[in-house]
């Protein structure tokens, strides 16, 4: 089992999970932590293959679930239980902690992610090609970089985002180096896109959190969402597409904090 990293932001008395999704790191949900530091005591965690958490060999969700599981319980204060949010890939991992451990899991938040297997837009197979093209070797500054992921990536905030995972290794000579395991992740899109086998419900209470411009929520998958999920409370977010807790982060944070409120008791 892989080793996680995790960091923590406030004090509040609800055990917070946040979990990024793909291209991510725990410090992407940073500011929304910061928003809950009164309620909440949350916990930011680097998904296997991201940040500062080690690399694994092949994608999966089930295992990586586990392993982030074992990474959340092994603190005192999310021992006996806590919620859970987790957006896109990291709302399938949360999803299926969930799923297998209904006991533990007080309250789930799922981010503009379904139950289903679904292709990967294609752009994020563009965005991993042109991040595997970046020759790190002669590679001599981060603006360089962008520079280079321009044509590619026209989306400055995108590439700014990739970015975050471009970093100077420590132990080799002060190269550049990505914090993402690039190669491997690349090569699973589809499994980063599906959705395993799973048996269970989860009768706690669930907040789906989705952005109206996104597609990655549709009606025809509330089936499978109540099937697996009987106590979902869909919201929908205004002007927001896949990232939303970063196009709209007021929005999220009142609907997160209006469904504590009703949702969870400390």
């Amino acid at each position: 089992m892989s080793r996680v990293y995790s960091t923590f932001i406030g004090n509040g008395p609800i055990p917070l999970v946040f979990i990024h999704g793909l291209f991510g790191q725990g410090k992407n949900w940073k500011s929304i932590a910061k928003e809950m530091s009164l309620e909440a005591t949350s916990m930011l965690i680097d998904s296997p293959n991201h940040g500062h958490s080690e690399w694994t060999e092949y994608f999966d969700y089930k295992e990586f679930s586990e392993t982030i599981y074992a990474e959340i319980i092994s603190h005192q204060k999310f021992s006996n239980g806590f919620a859970i949010i987790g957006h896109s890939m990291g709302g399938k991992i949360a999803m299926q902690i969930a799923l297998s451990h209904p006991e533990k899991v007080q309250l789930l938040t799922v981010v503009d992610i379904s139950p289903v297997s679904k292709t990967l837009h294609p752009n994020f197979a563009k965005y991993f090609s042109a991040l595997l093209a970046l020759d790190l070797e002669k590679l001599t500054s981060r603006k360089e970089a962008d520079q280079k992921l321009s044509t590619a990536i026209p989306n400055p905030i995108v590439r700014s985002f990739f970015l975050q995972n471009l970093h100077r290794e420590k132990n080799n000579n002060r190269k550049w180096g990505w914090r993402l395991n690039i190669e491997m992740l690349s090569k699973s899109l589809e499994l980063v896109g599906g959705w395993p086998e799973v048996t269970g419900t989860y009768t706690g209470p669930v907040l789906w959190l989705a952005g109206a411009n996104s597609d990655y929520v549709k009606p025809e998958h509330m089936a499978a969402m109540r099937s697996l999920f009987p106590r979902t409370t869909l919201v929908k977010i205004k002007d927001a597409g896949h990232w939303l807790h970063s196009e709209q982060p007021e929005a999220f944070v009142t609907s997160l904090k209006t469904y504590f409120d009703l949702n969870y008791s400390v």
